[in-house]
């Protein structure tokens, strides 16, 4: 079975969620996913900066350093012998009752990452492949890493069922986002 990271602590993976976290009631965190090469994670500061930007955004404390953070997911990616993959790492505002305002500022964010598998894809980096294009219905803060993924996940699904590789989105004559551009770009507002 694979490791995953809850907190600081690596521990064998779980499917579960507390009832009454944040980031499961309100979409109320944010998140990164970190590629990996040859067992190295990519962009690591980067992606840690563009975490603790998100994190400032909304104002949700991180629950260590970014050093920290960087040093666990490193253990983590070396338990699973991750060598080609992801990352998969979030933070929410931690475990509240249902309540829009946020809890008392001494609620623990948590923490939660896991890796997986993934082989790149040679032939699409070679060759291309076919996208749709579609409106961009995201918040108008999308360059915040939210949990709040539901447009990205229609945009897919469009993408799916028209036997494409990606979603291209636009807000008028201006492309705002894929997963393809944002994974070696960055996203542009």
């Amino acid at each position: 079975m694979s490791k995953m990271l809850y907190n600081d602590q690596i521990m064998e993976r779980e499917n579960r969620v507390d009832i009454e976290d944040r980031g499961y009631q309100f979409g109320d965190g944010i998140y990164e996913v970190i590629g990996v090469y040859d067992g190295e994670p990519l962009m690591m500061d980067e992606h840690m900066e563009r975490l603790e930007r998100s994190a400032r955004e909304l104002r949700l404390r991180l629950p260590a350093s970014t050093a920290e953070l960087k040093n666990n997911l490193g253990k983590l990616v070396e338990a699973n012998n991750l060598e080609e993959g992801i990352i998969y790492m979030q933070v929410s505002r931690g475990i509240a009752s249902r309540e829009h305002a946020f809890p008392n500022p001494e609620t623990p964010a948590v923490t939660v990452a896991y890796t997986r598998e993934e082989e790149r894809q040679s032939d699409v980096e070679d060759k291309g492949a076919k996208a749709v294009l579609t409106e961009d219905i995201r918040w108008l803060r999308c360059d915040i890493k939210t949990l709040n993924l539901l447009p990205n996940v229609m945009a897919k699904q469009k993408a799916v069922e028209s036997n494409a590789v990606e979603a291209f989105l636009h807000r008028g004559d201006i492309v705002t986002g894929s997963k393809c551009i944002e994974r070696f770009y960055g996203e542009r507002r």
